[in-house]
């Protein structure tokens, strides 16, 4: 929903721009050389601009570029570096006012065409509104969000945006394809494999569905069953290193004394009655024990 809402603005920044009265005056003006009142159109459009990219913050640049080449251009830019590609005004060109979207990895180039109003087959103008790829990571860094739901921004025509994918699953974007994804409806969802795990993969449509926005979340299920088989494993091991103690103190301090007591008794019945059990018992046997050497002293006396 954040991200909805961030796209969402950005296609309303651009509907206020069009429709703005200074700026459509200054796409408009016919004044090949300057004069005191195309500067003032410039400045009031520039002002006006800088406005409102003020009031959007995930918004790095606005440009736009009129049918004869004059530019109104807001943030840091290169007067000697054209502003829009050839592959933006082919793409700009090919629709009617349609966005098309291109990304250079760390900037989202939002494009579309301006036509007039008068004459809609009429292109008066180029629009280009830059947002940082990093407004859009932000959502997926927060303290709310779970570390392991990774996202990727993917526009119509499958060009990968965007994304947040680590060095460890950006397998994932090459296991998904992109036109099952976009058939995905609300709530539907694929399982993809790889090295790190089992994935749920699913994709929402926005921005008018010019962009979609697939999220991969790490399954639990297989994490959790490991950690239940660790667990057993520890207890059952726990227990049978218990189990081992207890055998071995019960043959040492049980079995082996009474095995012992009884070949005495056999000696006294021999006649030997000066056997003694001077082996250390546990406290059970002490009591059996000390009354049989009390028994074998007498008997060796009489």
């Amino acid at each position: 929903t954040s991200v909805s809402n961030l796209l969402s603005g950005i296609s309303n920044l651009s509907i206020s721009i069009i429709a703005d009265e200074t700026i459509r005056e200054f796409i408009l003006a016919d004044n090949p050389a300057p004069t005191s009142e195309y500067l003032e159109q410039y400045s009031s459009a520039l002002s006006t601009l800088q406005t409102m990219i003020s009031q959007n913050t995930a918004v790095q640049n606005i440009y736009i570029q009129t049918a004869d080449d004059r530019q109104l251009c807001t943030g840091a830019y290169s007067k000697n570096a054209p502003i829009f590609t050839g592959q933006e005004f082919d793409g700009m060109n090919s629709t009617y006012g349609q966005w098309v979207l291109f990304s250079d990895g760390k900037y989202l180039n939002f494009c579309r065409s301006i036509r007039n109003m008068y004459h809609p087959e009429e292109k008066i103008a180029y629009l280009k509104i830059i947002l940082d790829s990093s407004a859009l990571r932000r959502f997926f860094a927060s303290s709310q969000m779970p570390d392991d739901i990774y996202f990727a921004l993917w526009s119509q025509d499958g060009q990968l945006l965007t994304h947040n994918l680590t060095d460890s699953n950006r397998w994932l974007l090459n296991e998904a394809d992109t036109e099952t994804l976009f058939r995905l409806k609300q709530g539907e969802r694929i399982s993809l494999h790889g090295p790190d795990g089992y994935y749920h993969v699913l994709s929402s449509r926005m921005f008018h569905g010019r962009l979609y926005l697939t999220e991969f979340a790490l399954d639990k299920k297989n994490v959790y069953r490991r950690m239940i088989l660790i667990i057993i494993l520890a207890l059952t091991t726990l227990f049978a290193v218990f189990a081992t103690v207890q055998i071995i103190f019960y043959r040492h301090f049980l079995v082996k004394p009474i095995l012992h007591l009884g070949k005495l008794m056999e000696s006294i019945e021999s006649e030997d009655y000066s056997v003694q059990f001077n082996y250390k018992v546990s406290r059970e046997l002490e009591q059996l024990t000390g009354r049989f050497n009390t028994m074998s002293k007498r008997l060796h006396f009489l």
